[in-house]
């Protein structure tokens, strides 16, 4: 056995004394931990099953290692050791997308933007004022609620206002953007001043409900179509003491729509006879009777140039007329087929490129884009539900789709990906420094001219539309400026005109902010403030001169032809008035045809046919062809 003491002899003879063996000590200690060291390579795999996963060794930035670098553990693939540094690029900078031009070319970015809410009943009527910084809305509740367009964080309510009818059926701006109105069950069209949120008028005369109303957009008309089947039409430049104009008759059923055409000179109605049918204003003298829809006629639209007028029905149809040329009883036209359900709204693109048209029922509760020139469908939007009522906004940046459960707002969209941040070692490109000298802007020069004149007080001028840029020059009071374009939708909600300077100035502090000149308004709508000032004066398309041929006014069956009806029901009733309380004299079976001499409007608000033998049969019982829609209307 090892002995840690040992025997020490002394150097003068005393006896032996015991003392620690160190060097065995040491010697001992070794051994046992380089055999402790062995056993734990020898066991340590077997023991614990052997881990291969690899060491990670972190080396402080700029600290030097030397030649030597740790092994990888077994299984593992070393580094290279020649590849070269890598950067982490900075976070990615989301991109927010782009609001782009609701055009042919940009109908498939068509993107869902704003879900509004207020309503809770369906959005019957939606439309935008003409300057582009208002939208209304009316309900089956009676409520009409206002919004602002131009709202930095987006659409924002700014009045609500309540009709006595109970049910808004269509509400229009009039042509300075001041004045609403509004339609309803009650028979009665109000007016609101929309600038105080307070009703200024009540226009009466209708004998039945008010289904459509629509603003003149060269003056001060406004035009009612109801359910008698009349269409009245009154100057409200006094909105308080409004003058009636002239009432416009001949359909043999409902009227469901009204508009009136650009330059003012048309009105077009569609009716529930199948018919649309156009006047010239301001005399109310018969144009044209347009036929080719098989059921009622629910929208009309007229093209921003004027040439074309678009209807739509509960036939699923979209129909394209050329209103430039058109005789007495007018059956050209083109037919866009598409939808599966009754068809509610329709509307042109403020550029004519597009038409868009929507429907509401059980399958088919989409808006559909077309090209009104080849007649293709370009695409298809699918909102939440049944629509009722479609409207772009002036700038053709917006779509309002109004309908059984909700208010929404469409744009198109480009982008909206995530943009990598660019290293700062990279050499940035050059760029040009564009100098612009804001001098005095030009007067006007000639009656083409787009001609501004500042109001009372001194107006400053910006770089940019809006109160934002800087000024950059003042006009006195009254002077009289040039514009080259013009843009709305900023920030503040205004209207900013571009000068021949390239400096800006806001509308409504112009003295004819309410009567601006044709001109003005054939300008080009800039989208981007910094794009360039055009080169030349822009055109304006000429007013299409319309053919016009007045319908018949004496019955068509005095020269031979007939109006044969077709009943369309198992036992037709025909009675002895236009009334059901009238005493039936008769039964037609489905299929029995008879003659009619004329037509009138019964008690009910129901058109009826006179027969030959004297009895009446009620128009939606019995199918008619057009010869009928000649025929005079009789007293009973």
């Amino acid at each position: 056995m090892f002995m840690f003491k040992r025997k020490r002899k002394t150097a003068y003879g005393e006896a032996e004394v015991e003392s620690i063996n160190w060097p065995l000590i040491a010697i001992t200690l070794i051994v046992t931990l380089l055999a402790c060291a062995l056993l734990y390579v020898l066991l340590y795999p077997v023991l614990f099953g052997g881990n291969d996963e690899p060491e990670y060794v972190i080396v402080p930035f700029g600290e030097d290692d030397g030649d030597v670098s740790p092994l990888p553990p077994t299984g593992t693939i070393p580094l290279t050791p020649d590849l070269p540094p890598t950067f982490t690029s900075p976070p990615a900078t989301p991109v927010p997308p782009v609001t782009l031009p609701i055009t042919a070319d940009t109908v498939a970015m068509l993107r869902l933007l704003e879900q509004l809410s207020g309503h809770s009943t369906a959005v019957s009527s939606v439309v935008y004022s003409p300057d582009g910084r208002l939208l209304a809305s009316g309900d089956r509740d009676g409520i009409i609620r206002l919004w602002n367009t131009g709202a930095g964080a987006g659409t924002v309510e700014l009045y609500t206002f309540r009709s006595a009818s109970n049910w808004v059926n269509s509400v229009s701006f009039s042509r300075d953007s001041r004045t609403l109105a509004a339609g309803g069950q009650d028979n009665v069209v109000r007016l609101w001043d929309v600038t105080t949120g307070t009703e200024i008028g009540s226009l009466t005369g209708p004998g039945g409900s008010i289904n459509s109303v629509a603003f003149s957009p060269v003056d001060d008309r406004l035009a009612a179509g109801s359910d008698d089947g009349t269409i009245h039409i009154w100057d409200v430049s006094d909105p308080a003491q409004p003058v009636p104009v002239v009432v416009l008759e001949g359909l043999i059923s409902y009227v469901t729509s009204v508009a009136f055409s650009p330059d003012g000179r048309l009105l077009a109605a569609g009716s529930e006879d199948d018919t649309v049918r156009l006047w010239s204003i301001p005399d109310g003298t018969p144009v044209s009777v347009l036929l080719g829809h098989r059921s009622n006629v629910a929208g009309v639209a007229f093209s921003p140039d004027g040439s074309r007028l678009a209807s739509i029905g509960a036939d699923q149809a979209i129909r394209l007329w050329n209103v430039t040329a058109l005789a007495a009883m007018e059956t050209n036209s083109i037919v866009l087929e598409g939808h599966t359900e009754n068809l509610n709204s329709v509307a042109f693109s403020p550029n004519g490129g597009l038409l868009a048209s929507a429907a509401g029922g059980i399958e088919d509760n989409t808006v559909r884009l077309w090209d009104p020139v080849s007649g293709a469908e370009l695409g298809v939007i699918y909102p939440s539900g049944p629509v009722n009522s479609i409207a772009f906004r002036p700038d053709g940046m917006r779509l309002a789709v109004g309908g059984a459960t909700f208010l929404s707002i469409w744009g198109a969209q480009a982008g909206g990906s995530v943009q990598a941040a660019t290293s700062t070692s990279q050499t940035a490109q050059p760029t040009a420094t564009i100098i612009i000298e804001y001098g005095t802007p030009a007067p006007p020069t000639s009656a083409d001219e787009c001609v501004l004149i500042v109001g009372d007080e001194t107006i400053t001028t910006r770089t940019g539309p809006g109160t934002s840029y800087d000024a950059v020059g003042t006009l006195p009071p009254g002077m009289s400026v040039a514009a080259v374009g013009w843009i709305r939708g900023t920030e503040e909600g205004f209207t900013w005109w571009r000068l021949t300077n390239q400096a800006w100035l806001r509308g409504d502090q112009l003295a004819n902010v309410n009567d601006l000149p044709d001109p003005c308004w054939a300008l080009p709508l800039l989208s981007d403030p910094a794009a360039p000032v055009p080169t030349s004066a822009p055109i304006v398309p000429s007013t299409p001169q319309l053919t016009v041929t007045p319908w018949p006014t004496v019955p068509v069956n005095t020269g031979g032809a007939t109006c044969i009806l077709t009943a369309q029901l198992p036992d037709v009733n025909a009675r002895t008035g236009p009334t059901r309380s009238a005493e039936i004299v008769s039964k037609l079976a489905e299929g029995q045809q008879v003659t009619a001499v004329g037509w009138t409007t019964g008690e009910e608000g129901f058109t009826w046919w006179q027969l030959a033998d004297g009895s009446w049969v009620r128009a939606d019982t019995v199918e008619f062809p057009a010869d009928c829609l000649a025929l005079p209307q009789v007293t009973p």
